[in-house]
């Protein structure tokens, strides 16, 4: 087993903050200019991002060295033999090896990542970043491990028929252009493979689909090397039928040398010298000062506000519903709290919270909902759905205005913060609003246990 150098980048790195010298990881933050177009895109939805290895499995600090050079010491190759990713990989199907121990040798490699917290940290550094971006909603990689999946909330499109069903479908979606590690048959990686995919590609729904895109959208490359065939056949594929009319190409790499690179290969894209990940922090950046999102900051504190909504739950539930029938209304106002709060943290890496105008138009959406239950006399949706309003209201403030999210709820009053609070105002429950207490007492009198705690579930 070969050893591995020790890493320059210290436990617990701080990517922001870091100010240790000789840091591998920051080495790789090099300064740069954002292209106009490329912050104009992405504020429009009209960025399309392609992912490759390396910034992924690949990536620098996660393997000692990559899929290629491993498998070319397992096949006894001399390192500086130059041979193709797909060559390679047919020569190590050949006997006495198989594709299946091809395949098992990705598996392992992709599982290896997920079992070490630190190798899974850096590899999906880059999907984790990009996550939080609203508006970017297709991703394309050649990478068969799920971290687009599991780190962005993006549906993946393997297979025609995967697009056929899921076009329409709401959501970010990864079209995973060589395959899927769920799905061994679709693992494109020898030379047979290749043939047969970029055929698919030239002539398939989604070769099709993705040519519709080039003409309107600015594409943007990470993690793919001037040497890859990846790279340039799949360049040149989505040049091929589009010639003249394929908007401006920005590519993201560490490599120097990229400019005459993709001069030689007659590509007409625009290199960007940083790491991946880095590129994304600082695309972020521009588009909060623009308000075109939210910081991710925004999250600070959801999970501690969260768990303050749980223990003052926990003491409202002492009280006897039958003797206190308008602690129902507050029951149901924390349940509309809690659940706005875990959907908040559940659905963070699709991006969607993160776009102020997408949580103004919920917040304006459930006013309308508490107004028409208003009307129709419904109080206890008024609770839950006031509840579940001020959960977001309390995500789009910043930190020194979030203090005072009222707890407990009681028509006739506002901002009522704590559990002694609301014992004092309950008792004027029935002068307060007589109609919701007599609503109140009636469901109370159903209520056959004060062991049971009613409990609104998440359903409109």
């Amino acid at each position: 087993m070969k050893q591995s150098n020790p890493t320059k980048t210290p436990v617990g790195h701080d990517t922001d903050n870091c100010q240790v010298p000789g840091c591998e990881r920051c080495a790789l933050k090099k300064p740069f200019e954002m292209p106009p177009e490329i912050l104009s895109a992405c504020q429009s939805g009209n960025l399309v991002v392609f992912a490759g290895a390396g910034v992924s499995t690949e990536s620098i600090g996660v393997f000692p060295s990559t899929f290629y050079q491993w498998v070319k010491d397992e096949l006894s190759l001399p390192s500086e033999e130059k041979i193709s990713f797909s060559k390679l990989m047919s020569l190590y199907c050949s006997e006495p090896r198989s594709r299946k121990d091809l395949l098992k040798a990705i598996q392992q490699r992709i599982d290896y990542v997920k079992t070490f917290s630190e190798l899974y940290l850096s590899a999906t550094e880059f999907h984790r970043e990009l996550s939080t971006i609203p508006h970017l909603n297709d991703i394309f990689t050649t990478n068969w491990d799920d971290f687009f999946e599991r780190e962005c909330d993006a549906i993946p499109i393997v297979t025609g028929e995967d697009f056929a069903v899921l076009q329409d479908v709401a959501g970010r979606k990864v079209y995973k252009l060589h395959g899927s590690i769920f799905n061994y048959g679709s693992i494109v990686a020898t030379e047979e493979d290749y043939r047969k995919c970029y055929r698919n590609l030239s002539t398939g729904i989604v070769g099709a689909m993705l040519k519709t895109l080039l003409i309107s959208k600015t594409l943007l490359f990470f993690g793919f090397s001037f040497d890859d065939q990846d790279f340039k056949r799949l360049y040149r594929l989505l040049n091929k039928d589009v010639a003249g009319l394929m908007p401006r190409s920005y590519v993201v790499t560490l490599d120097e040398k990229a400019k005459d690179k993709l001069d030689s290969l007659g590509i007409r894209a625009t290199p960007i010298i940083t790491s991946g990940a880095f590129f994304v922090k600082q695309l972020k950046k521009k588009l909060i000062e623009g308000k075109f999102m939210l910081p991710d900051e925004q999250y600070g504190g959801v999970k501690e506000i969260l768990k303050q909504v749980l223990i003052e739950h926990a003491k409202l539930c002492t009280l006897s519903v039958i003797k206190h029938p308008d602690s129902l209304y507050s029951q149901w106002y924390q349940d509309g709290l809690q659940h706005s709060f875990e959907r908040l943290l559940s659905t963070k890496k699709s991006g969607g919270n993160s776009c102020a105008h997408h949580m103004y138009d919920c917040i304006e959406e459930y006013e309308r909902l508490i107004k028409d239950c208003l009307h129709q006399r419904n109080y206890p949706d008024v609770a839950y759905f006031t509840g579940y309003q001020a959960g977001m209201v309390y995500f789009l403030l910043d930190k020194k205005n979030r203090g005072g999210l009222p707890m407990y709820f009681l028509f006739g009053c506002d901002d009522i913060a704590t559990f002694e609070q609301y014992l004092k105002l309950e008792k004027e429950a029935p002068k307060l609003h007589k109609t919701a207490h007599k609503l109140a007492e009636a469901i109370a009198q159903n209520v056959k246990s004060d062991l049971i705690v009613p409990h609104r579930k998440p359903f409109l």
